[in-house]
């Protein structure tokens, strides 16, 4: 379970922090650049923080239910 808890982390960070680099493509030709910079600049921390999650999910020590439950809970929040 924490195997899959760890993936799946990994995975969200990975797709978030791709989609924030297809955001970052598109912030010259956006209405407010300004908007468009934060949203990128959000998306690439959050992606980072999930991959780095991912990767220390099974040092934290958390039982599989309490694991299953933060986990998803962090990917749908960010």
């Amino acid at each position: 379970m924490l195997a899959a808890t760890s993936a799946t982390l990994c995975f969200s960070g990975t797709l978030l922090f791709l989609l924030a680099l297809l955001n970052g493509m598109a912030i010259p030709r956006l209405r407010s650049p300004r908007i468009g910079l934060s949203a990128h600049t959000t998306a690439i921390q959050s992606g980072t923080f999930l991959i780095v999650m991912g990767l220390l999910w099974p040092k934290l020590g958390l039982t599989p239910t309490w694991s299953a439950i933060l986990g998803h809970g962090l990917w749908i929040s960010l």
